[in-house]
């Protein structure tokens, strides 16, 4: 097994050393702890940016005893200790016009090449040495082999753990180089020629684990270098981490690396700082990683964060290995992996998972024994579980506020807007086509037959908002504290509602507004075919079938949260065109399963529940056991089931935060 810590953000300064002492020594008391009690000794410890918070030489010279003491803690040699630079370990008094004028040059260019041309030797050092000018104090004060120069503003390594099978490459990736403020979302370059000769550098590489180090998120890179990096880095690394945005977060992304960000270890003793343990075993296939989060409550203590992973065992996450590695993977073939169809868990008889409702931050991060008194069953995963059973456990994954909401048409009906099939029916008449024609080949034969125009102007016009529309549904969704939305709806309710509740919204209907999604700031309203507003709708049979290829980069996001989060289908039929294609071309591109999601649905038979358990999908059906022929409301079946669901989800958020207090 190899085994890290990864630390990030600790932006030491003499103006808040008094604040910072108290969190920083009991959190060095805490890693020894976890070490000792947790069997979490690491092999390796990266810092992952923003060691200081203005690039000053003072600042590095507080920082240094402080990595000094975990080093000692963790029982590592000093050159076991990696770190990468963050934009506050720029030195801003050698921001110089110069600097500004080459870096906006850059971020123009749109190549990767024009950025590889200012580091070749035949390149005047006048030219380079501005842009070393604000690193030049963090390179004097990091580790040996992470230094930096004018000529070389990146690292590689290669080390060897003895009790680690493989070899481990590191990559000591610079994404804060072009940084000049605070407004660098979108605007960073980082060059793709930093991966290739970091990679080339330490020579070919065969059965090595690779860890490429950063700070940003590769979404802030310029859309140009995003795109370039992006087409390279998950490519090539089994493992990105990172830090900046100062909240835990873990995406397998396409490509298959594993991408870790961690929270700030120090933004404040009143602020919720982080940090977290890995551990890779490629005998069991798996990366297990341990959050503990600082509560500042009542004094202040690290806690297992409760955000993270589930009852029993908060601030632990499990995911399989990075697909580079799960290829070449030896050894056996079993696997806690949560996507695996031989997985199985053990249920209590009553239906209750083992140590469920303990308090959450007393134990260790580990798998419980059954509790005393409970015969235990033995279920694979494949199976259907009681309907009651999945609501409690969609109702926990809300509670992280981790749930991706899947929206569709049978939600604006509520509004009184069409679903898709009513949509398309007027085409349908007009042309004088079947009944049995998918809704998608019609609209594809009237955009022929009629015109695109004709096509919109129609759309438009069906789904105007009515004067005084219904959100009430809307506004329940919203109540469940989901951060990200995505809807295969064209209309603007949510918008709207969430215009009501003067809340901020991201409206991403481009690949730019990707880079500026931030989910701790505004919900992510993600429009996946189209809007009202622009226009370019994905409506037919053709647009469809060239959806993967058209547009890239909402695939991209789409597998990342799909692939990653749990995801809860609100106004889909079991046999919807939107959702099926979406989902299956995710599936496709990704080549593995996505972790179990819910659906909630009107009428599921046993037939539609094994299919959607197939995609690792739970149907919730809202009507199980309604007699057949009575009346039904399902705008207000589905608002009484939101209702209670909305309060249940706040009831066990605040059972989180007594259980932690």
């Amino acid at each position: 097994m190899l085994t890290w810590l990864h630390l990030s953000d600790l932006h030491f300064r003499a103006k808040t050393q008094w604040d910072a002492d108290y969190l920083l020594e009991s959190l060095i008391e805490d890693i020894g702890e976890r070490i000792e009690k947790n069997s979490l000794k690491p092999d390796l410890v990266f810092v992952t940016g923003d060691l200081v918070h203005s690039g000053k030489k003072a600042e590095y010279d507080l920082a240094r005893p402080f990595l000094e003491r975990v080093r000692h803690v963790c029982g590592v040699a000093d050159d076991r200790v990696f770190t990468v630079p963050g934009n506050h370990d720029l030195d801003r008094d050698h921001f110089s016009l110069a600097r500004v004028a080459s870096i906006d040059h850059l971020r123009k260019a749109g190549r990767g090449e024009e950025v590889a041309a200012i580091f070749e030797p035949s390149t005047d050092r006048i030219t380079r040495e501005p842009l070393f000018e604000p690193l030049r104090s963090y390179s004097d004060s990091a580790p040996a082999l992470c230094r930096l120069s004018s000529e070389r503003l990146y690292w590689s390594a290669r080390v060897t753990i003895d009790r680690f099978q493989r070899a481990v490459v590191l990559l000591g990736l610079n994404t804060a180089w072009t940084a000049t403020g605070d407004g660098d979302q979108g605007r960073l370059v980082m060059g793709r020629h930093q991966v290739l000769k970091a990679l080339s550098s330490i020579g070919p590489s065969r059965d090595e684990v690779v860890f490429a180090l950063v700070h940003h998120p590769l979404g802030w890179l310029v859309e140009w270098d995003a795109r370039e990096v992006g087409d390279l880095l998950p490519y090539r690394a089994d493992f990105v981490l990172r830090g900046h945005l100062h909240h835990q977060e873990e995406l397998i992304v396409p490509g298959g690396s594993l991408q870790v960000a961690v929270g700030s270890a120090y933004d404040g003793s009143r602020s919720h700082n982080a940090y977290c343990f890995g551990r890779l075993d490629l005998e069991a296939g798996n990366v297990e990683l341990f959050v503990r989060r600082w509560l500042a409550e009542r004094g202040g203590k690290w806690v297992w964060d409760p955000a993270i992973g589930s009852d029993p065992t908060p601030g632990r996450v499990t995911h399989p290995l990075p697909e580079r590695l799960r290829a070449k993977r030896s050894g056996p073939t079993s696997s806690p992996d949560t996507r695996s169809p031989q997985r199985f868990e053990t249920v209590a008889a009553d239906g209750h998972r083992p140590g469920a409702g303990a308090a959450r931050n007393e134990q260790p991060a580990s798998t419980p024994s059954p509790r005393p008194g409970a015969s235990a069953s033995v279920r694979a995963i494949g199976e259907p579980e009681r309907p009651s059973s999945v609501v409690e456990r969609l109702v926990r994954e809300l509670a992280t506020g981790r749930v991706v909401l899947f929206v569709g048409a049978g939600l604006s009906k509520s509004a009184g807007l069409p679903l898709f099939n009513e949509l398309v029916e007027p085409f349908r008449k007009e042309l004088g086509v079947r009944s049995t024609h998918s809704p998608l080949l019609v609209a594809d034969a009237f955009r022929r037959e009629r015109g695109e125009l004709a096509l919109l102007k129609h759309v438009r016009e069906a789904l105007r908002t009515p004067a005084n529309p219904n959100l009430a549904n809307h506004d329940r969704l919203l109540d469940l504290g989901c951060r990200w939305i995505v809807t295969t709806n064209y209309d603007d309710l949510f918008e709207e509602t969430l215009r009501r509740r003067h809340e901020r919204v991201n409206r991403i209907l481009s690949s730019r507004k990707l880079a500026f999604s931030d989910e701790t700031v505004e919900v992510q309203l993600l429009k996946v075919h189209g809007d009202l507003e622009t226009m370019e709708l994905v409506l037919t049979e053709d647009d469809y079938s060239k959806f993967f290829e058209t547009h890239r980069a909402f695939v991209t996001l789409l597998s990342t949260l799909v692939m990653n989060r749990p995801l809860l289908f609100i106004g889909y039929s079991l046999s919807d065109p939107n959702i099926l294609t979406l989902l299956d071309g995710v599936r496709k591109a990704m080549g593995i399963e996505p972790p179990r999601s819910y659906m909630v649905t009107f009428g599921a038979d046993a037939i539609d529940r094994a299919s959607w358990l197939k995609r690792q999908i739970e149907t919730i059906d809202l009507i199980e056991g309604r007699v057949a022929g009575t009346p039904l409301d399902y705008t207000a079946v589905l608002g009484r089931w939101l209702e209670e669901l909305v309060g249940r989800v706040r009831a066990a958020r605040l059972a989180t935060k007594s259980a932690v207090l």
